[in-house]
C-alpha cells in the first residue's frame, strides 16, 4: 500500500500503457509485479525494484517514480511481491528509519560544514570588498592619470607657446639691425648672480640680491662668409689655426663682468630684455642663421688654456645661476613666491609683453648703469665689425682676428701712428689729421685696401681743392668705411681751384649716392650747399649731419632736393638760424619719408631741439629741448614736448618761474632736467616736491650741476599726505665750494642733510672751519661716509684746526671705501707771498694733524705752487715719508729748480721696506741677490763721482712684499720742474719700476744721455726680475691692479713670437717707454726666458710729449 500510495501521489502517474500494446494496466496490477527496496547512501535515497519483466526498460512508466531503478540483470528473474501488510509495514518502517538515519547524517554533515562555509563566505566577502576597493582605487588612479595627462598636454602646449613666444622675441632682438652711430656698445648682455659679494656690499644691501652683467659675443657666419674655408685651412695647419676654428655660436665674452651701479633702475629699464636673453640661453634658438646653443651646450669661448681653466668653474655653476636670474626677474613682475610653471609662464608673458629690441639711445645709456673699472676700453673686451649687409656686430678678439688678419692690421696701425693718428681696433675707428695732399695720398692707399675700418674721423688741415675731395671719395669707395666724419678748415679753397668753386663739394654727394657710405658728418666746410652743383636722383645716405656753417635762405632749395632724393634717410642734423622757421619748412618733406626718425636742429647759442618721429604713425613728433636759450623758441609751449633740458645754470627763482609757466601747464612733459648749483638742491627739491606733485605725465625731474644730481620721481600720486610726495634719489659725486653765492647757509644745509653721501669735496678759501666742523659732524652722525677724495685750493689763511678735526672723522669712514683723503695744495698760480698753506703749516696743531693724515690716509698728493722748496720745507718738518697709502704723486712747479732737500723729501715718500721684499722672493739664476741693494745704502754712499759713471745704476729694487694694508706708488708726475743731474739720479734710484705704471717728466730738464741710460738699465732689470718663478708675492702686491695674462713662449718661432708681441701690444701689455717722441719697445720676452709672469704696462713720458694715453694693464 505504501508503494502504491507513493506511486499514486506522483502527479505524473495515471496509468501504465503496456509497451507491447496489451491494454491498460491499472495501479493495483503493479503490486503483483514489483518489489521495492530502499537504500540511502550519502544522503540519497535509492529504490530497488525487482520485477518479473524480462526487460526492465519495457516496464511502463517507471520513470514516473523519480527514483534510481535497476534490474536484476537476468531475464528469468521473478518479481518478489510484498503481499503481506506486515511485511510492507516493516519495509516502510525500515525505510523510514533508513531515511531518518540519512537525514541525521545530512544534518551532522551540515553542522560540521556550516562554520567552514561561513568562514569561507566571510573570507570571500572580504576579498570581494578588497577587489571592489582596488577597482575603485584603480578607477581613481586612471582618472588621475587622465587628468595628469591632460595637465601634461596643457603644460606642454603652454611650454611650446612659451618657447614660441621666446623664439619670436629673440627673433625680434637678433634681427634688429643697427646703424653704426646707434650701436656704440655691445647689445647682447645678461646678468648672473654675483658670488664674490664683499662684506660691505652685504651690509649696505642686506636684502638685495647682487648681480653682475656679462656681454655676449655675436659671432656667426654673417661677419665671416669664408668661415667654412677658414676652418678647413685651420684644421690643416694644426695649432696655428686655433683662432680660425672658433665655433660660430653666440657665447659669453672673455671678461670678468661688471657690477651694477643702480640695479633697481637697471632692472626697470632692461629687465624684460635681459629676461628674454636668459631664456634664449636656457632653451637655445636658431634665428636667421644665428645659433644660440641651449644651456647644456653653452660655452664661454675657446682660446688659451688659462682662459679655459677659469671658464670651467663658470660652466659648472652656469645653469643654476641662469635659473636663479630668471626666477629673480620673473618675481619682479609682481608675483613673488609663485612656483608653478603656469604662473611663471604668465609672469614672463606679463613682464615681457611690451618687449622691443633696444634702441640706440638705450644702448648708449647702458654704460651709465655699470661700475666700469677698465676706463678707456670697450665694454666686454669686444670688437666691432660691420657685415657685408652693413649690419653692426660685436665679437670677441678671437673671432675678430679670424675675420681680419694680423699683418694687415699692423701695417695700418703703423701708418696711422706715423701720421699722429689713433687707431681704435675694437671699434674699427681711425682718427687722424692730414696736413698735406701727399700725406693724404699715402694714407688713402692703405685705407682703400683695408677691410676692417668702419669709421673714419678725418681732419683735412690744408686749403683743400676739388681734387683732394675726389681722392678721398675714391679711397672710401674701395674701403669698408660706413661712417665718415670730416672736419675742414673753413677756407674758400685755393685760388687755382676757382673754376671748380661751384662744384667743389660734389664728391660728397657722389659718396652719399654710392650706397656704401651710410653716415656722413661734415664740419668746417664753408658754404656746403653753395659749392654743389646737380643733386643726384637717388641718395642712399641714412644719417646726414651738416654743421659746417649756419644755413641761410640760399641753402633751402638744395636742402629740399637732398631730402626728396633720400628715401632711406633716417636722421638729419642741421645748424640753423631759427629753429621754429626751419621746423615749419622741413615738416612737410620729412613726413613723406617712411623711415625717418630724428631731426636735430642746433641754434646758436647752445640751443638744441630734437624731433622724434614714429614712422608707423602719422602723429606729430615728440620734441626734446636742451640748451641755454630754449626760452626764445615757441616750441617750449607745444603740447608734444616730452623732454626739457636746460644746460645753463639757473637760479632757484628762475627754476620756480619755469615750473609755473611751462611744467605745470604741460600735458605731455615726461622728463625735466635743469642745472643748478648743488648747494641749492635741498631748497629747490623741497619746493618742487610740494608744487608739482600730482602731475599726470611727469616721470622725472632732475637737478644736476655736472657732477651731482637729485632725481625726483612718482609725481602721479594725488594724495596730499607727506608720504605721497615725490620720492628723491640723491647722487653726490663731487661738491665744490667754488662759486657758491651763499656758502654759509646753503652748503651748511647740504652738509647737514646729505654730508655722508658726498664722494668728492673740493674746497676753496670760502670753506671755513665752521663749515668743516658741520660737515665732519654729519659724517660722524651717519657712522659712515662715501668720501673718496678731499682737496683744498688754499689761497688764504686757514684755521689749522680743520686738519685736527679730520682725524675723528677718518675713523668713521665706511670700511668698504678705500683711503679717501688726498691733499691738493694749489696756489692758483698766485705769488707765494700770499698767506695760505704755509701759514697753516706754521701752526703746530694743524701741522701735526696734517702730518698724521698724510702718513696714514693720503693716497694722492698734489703740489701745485710757486716756491715749491718753501712748501716742501714746511711739509718736511710735519711729515717725512714714507706715506703708507700713497699711490699718486703730482708735483707741478713753474720752471723752478728743485733743491736737494726737496728731492730727499720726495724720496722719503716713495721709499718702501726693501728688507721685507727680499725675504719673500726666490731669485732666478739671471738675477743675483747681490745685485739688489737697499735704497738707503745707495743714497748714503753716493758721491759726485757716481754721477759721472758710465754705469750709474747697477741694480733696481726687487718687488715689494708689503702688508695688505699698504698701497703701492704707481703714478709719479713731475711737471715744469728742474733738477740737477745728481738729484735726478737719486730720484730715479728711488723709483720702484716693478710697481710704477705712469711716470711723467713733462717740461723738465730730463735730457742727459746718462739719465736715459740709467732708466734703460732699470727697465732691463725689470725684465729679468719679472722672470722670477714665484709669483705669489707679486700677486699679493698687485691685488688691486689688473694683471696681464701669463703666456708660455718656450719653443715658439719668430713669426709666433711676433704675433704674441702684437697681441700684448693690442691688449696693452709689455713695457712702453717714450723718450723724446721716440718709441722704444722693451720686450718682456727675453731670449733665455721661458715665460712672462704677469707683465704690466709702463708708460714713461719725458720732455717733448704733450699728451699720453691712459694706461690699463
Amino acid at each position: 500500500m505504501g508503494m502504491e500510495n507513493l506511486l499514486m501521489r506522483n502527479k505524473n502517474f495515471r496509468s501504465w500503457d503496456h509497451a507491447a500494446g496489451s491494454g491498460h494496466i491499472n495501479a493495483p496490477t503493479i503490486r503483483d509485479h514489483i518489489l521495492c527496496t530502499t537504500t540511502i547512501t550519502k544522503g540519497k535515497c535509492f529504490f530497488y525494484l525487482e520485477t518479473d519483466y524480462e526487460d526492465i526498460s519495457s516496464a511502463p512508466h517507471l520513470d514516473c517514480i523519480g527514483t534510481n531503478v535497476s534490474g536484476s540483470g537476468s531475464s528469468s528473474s521473478k518479481l518478489s511481491i510484498l503481499s503481506e501488510p506486515s511485511a510492507r509495514n516493516d519495509f516502510l518502517v525500515r525505510g523510514v528509519a533508513t531515511i531518518q538515519h540519512g537525514l541525521d547524517s545530512i544534518h551532522q554533515e551540515l553542522h560540521d560544514v556550516v562554520p567552514t562555509l561561513r568562514a569561507e563566505i566571510a573570507k570571500n566577502t572580504t576579498l570581494q570588498q578588497q577587489i571592489l576597493e582596488m577597482q575603485t582605487a584603480a578607477e581613481d588612479m586612471a582618472r588621475r592619470m587622465l587628468e595628469m595627462q591632460q595637465q601634461a598636454i596643457g603644460l606642454q602646449e603652454q611650454t611650446l607657446d612659451r618657447l614660441a613666444t621666446i623664439q619670436s622675441r629673440v627673433t625680434a632682438i637678433l634681427t634688429q639691425t643697427y646703424e653704426l652711430h646707434e650701436y656704440p656698445i655691445p647689445r647682447l648682455f645678461i646678468i648672473l648672480p654675483k658670488e664674490d659679494v664683499t662684506r660691505s656690499e652685504s651690509l649696505r644691501n642686506v636684502f638685495a640680491k647682487q648681480f653682475k652683467l656679462y656681454f655676449l659675443c655675436e659671432c656667426n657666419n654673417h661677419h665671416n662668409p669664408q668661415g667654412a674655408a677658414a676652418k678647413t685651412t685651420a684644421g690643416a695647419s694644426g695649432g696655428q689655426g686655433m683662432m680660425a676654428m672658433q665655433k660660430q655660436e653666440i657665447h659669453l665674452a672673455r671678461h670678468e663682468g661688471y657690477d651694477l651701479d643702480r640695479p633697481t633702475e637697471f632692472f626697470d629699464k632692461y629687465g624684460s630684455y635681459v629676461l628674454t636673453l636668459l631664456q634664449m640661453l636656457k632653451y637655445g634658438a636658431v634665428v636667421a642663421g644665428v645659433v644660440i646653443p641651449p644651456l647644456a651646450q653653452f660655452r664661454i669661448t675657446d682660446g688659451l688654456d688659462t682662459a679655459k681653466q677659469s671658464a670651467d668653474a663658470l660652466y659648472k655653476s652656469m645653469e643654476p645661476k641662469v635659473d636663479s636670474a630668471i626666477e629673480f626677474l620673473q618675481n619682479l613682475s609682481g608675483n613673488q613666491g609663485s612656483s608653478s610653471t603656469t604662473t611663471a609662464a604668465a609672469n614672463t608673458s606679463t613682464y615681457s609683453n611690451n618687449l622691443e629690441a633696444l634702441e640706440g639711445a638705450d644702448l648708449r645709456q647702458l654704460s651709465s648703469f655699470l661700475k666700469i673699472k677698465d676706463e678707456g676700453r670697450v665694454l666686454g673686451n669686444l670688437y666691432r665689425v660691420v657685415t657685408e649687409e652693413g649690419h653692426v656686430k660685436w665679437v670677441c678678439l678671437d673671432h675678430y682676428r679670424e675675420t681680419y688678419g694680423l699683418s694687415a692690421q699692423r701695417e695700418l696701425r703703423e701708418v696711422v701712428e706715423m701720421n699722429r693718428g689713433r687707431y681704435d681696433e675694437p671699434t674699427g675707428t681711425i682718427t687722424v689729421e692730414l696736413v698735406s695732399p701727399m700725406q693724404a695720398r699715402q694714407f688713402y692707399s692703405i685705407l682703400s685696401s683695408s677691410r676692417y675700418v668702419q669709421e673714419l674721423r678725418l681732419t683735412m688741415s690744408w686749403d683743400t681743392a676739388l681734387e683732394d675731395y675726389r681722392n678721398l671719395k675714391d679711397a672710401l669707395q674701395q674701403s669698408n668705411v660706413v661712417r665718415l666724419e670730416l672736419v675742414g678748415n673753413m677756407t674758400s679753397g685755393p685760388k687755382t681751384d676757382i673754376l671748380n668753386r661751384n662744384r667743389r663739394h660734389d664728391p660728397f654727394l657722389q659718396l652719399m649716392a654710392g650706397g656704401k657710405l651710410k653716415m656722413l658728418v661734415i664740419k668746417g666746410l664753408k658754404d656746403f650747399f653753395e659749392r654743389t652743383s646737380k643733386m643726384p636722383s637717388i641718395i642712399h645716405i641714412r644719417t646726414f649731419d651738416l654743421q659746417s656753417s649756419t644755413m641761410t635762405g640760399k641753402d633751402v632749395p638744395q636742402l629740399e632736393r637732398l631730402i626728396q632724393a633720400s628715401p632711406m634717410l633716417y636722421e638729419l642734423t642741421l645748424l640753423v638760424q631759427h629753429v621754429d622757421a626751419t621746423f615749419t619748412l622741413l615738416s612737410p618733406l620729412i613726413r613723406k619719408l617712411r623711415r625717418f626718425r630724428t631731426l636735430t636742429l642746433h641754434q646758436m647759442p647752445r640751443t638744441t631741439v630734437t624731433f622724434q618721429y614714429n614712422p608707423t604713425t602719422n602723429e606729430a613728433p615728440v620734441i626734446s629741448l636742451s640748451g641755454d636759450g630754449i626760452d626764445s623758441t615757441k616750441l617750449v609751449l607745444m603740447q608734444r614736448v616730452r623732454m626739457l633740458s636746460i644746460q645753463k645754470y639757473q637760479e632757484p627763482q628762475h627754476i620756480q618761474d619755469l615750473v609755473q609757466r611751462v611744467v605745470k601747464k604741460s600735458s605731455s612733459l615726461e622728463v625735466v632736467e635743469i642745472r643748478c648749483l648743488a648747494d641749492h638742491f635741498p631748497t629747490v627739491t623741497e619746493w618742487i616736491q610740494k608744487e608739482i606733485h600730482g602731475h599726470k605725465t611727469l616721470q622725472r625731474f632732475v637737478l644736476n650741476d655736472g657732477f651731482n644730481s637729485v632725481v625726483l620721481r612718482d609725481f602721479q600720486n594725488t594724495n596730499n599726505s607727506a608720504a605721497a610726495l615725490p620720492t628723491s634719489e640723491l647722487e653726490l659725486q663731487e661738491i665744490s665750494t667754488c662759486g657758491s653765492d651763499d656758502p654759509t647757509q646753503n652748503l651748511t644745509t647740504l652738509f647737514e642733510r646729505h654730508g655722508a653721501e658726498i664722494k668728492v669735496l673740493d674746497l676753496d678759501h670760502n670753506f671755513t672751519h665752521l663749515q668743516a666742523s658741520n660737515f665732519l659732524q654729519s659724517v660722524r652722525q651717519a657712522q659712515g661716509s662715501k668720501m673718496r677724495l678731499l682737496t683744498w685750493d688754499i689761497t688764504k689763511t686757514w684755521d689749522g684746526r680743520i686738519f685736527r678735526d679730520m682725524l675723528p672723522a677718518l675713523r668713521m669712514c665706511d670700511p668698504a671705501v678705500l683711503e679717501w683723503v688726498a691733499i691738493k695744495v694749489n696756489q692758483g698760480y698766485r705769488d707765494i707771498q700770499q698767506p695760505g698753506f704755509v701759514t697753516v703749516l706754521d701752526d703746530q696743531s694743524g701741522r701735526e694733524s696734517l702730518g698724521m693724515i698724510l702718513k696714514k690716509k693720503a693716497n694722492r698728493l698734489e703740489l701745485r705752487a710757486r716756491g715749491l722748496n718753501v712748501i716742501i720745507s714746511k711739509l718736511q718738518t710735519a711729515c717725512n715719508g714714507p706715506f703708507e697709502q700713497l699711490e699718486e704723486l703730482y708735483i707741478r712747479g713753474f720752471e723752478e729748480s728743485f733743491g736737494g732737500r726737496s728731492v730727499k723729501w720726495v724720496q722719503s715718500l716713495m721709499q718702501r721696506d726693501i728688507s721685507a721684499r727680499l725675504s719673500s722672493l726666490s731669485l732666478s739664476p739671471t738675477v743675483q741677490e747681490t745685485d739688489i741693494r737697499p735704497l738707503s745704502s745707495t743714497s748714503s754712499t753716493s758721491s759726485s763721482s757716481d754721477t759721472k759713471s758710465t754705469s750709474p745704476l747697477a741694480s733696481i729694487p726687487a718687488p715689494i712684499s708689503a702688508p695688505a694694508t699698504k698701497r703701492l706708488l704707481t703714478n709719479i708726475t713731475l711737471f715744469h720742474v728742474h733738477l740737477v743731474p745728481y738729484s735726478w739720479e737719486l730720484f730715479i734710484r728711488s723709483i720702484d719700476f716693478l710697481t710704477i705704471r705712469h711716470l711723467d717728466f713733462t717740461l723738465t730738464n730730463f735730457a742727459d744721455p746718462e739719465l736715459v741710460q740709467l732708466t734703460t738699465r732699470c727697465l732691463d732689470k725689470v725684465c729679468k726680475v719679472r722672470a722670477i718663478s714665484s709669483s705669489l708675492s707679486l700677486m699679493h702686491l698687485s691685488e688691486d691692479t689688473s694683471l696681464s695674462l701669463s703666456l708660455s713662449l718656450s719653443g715658439l718661432g719668430k713669426e709666433d713670437r711676433l704675433e704674441i708681441e702684437d697681441l700684448k701690444e693690442q691688449e696693452r701689455h709689455g713695457l712702453m717707454v717714450w723718450l723724446d717722441q721716440t718709441a722704444v719697445t722693451h720686450a718682456v720676452v727675453g731670449a733665455q726666458q721661458a715665460q712672462i709672469e704677469e707683465a704690466k704696462c709702463l708708460w714713461v713720458r719725458f720732455g717733448g710729449l704733450e699728451t699720453v694715453g691712459s694706461v690699463h694693464t
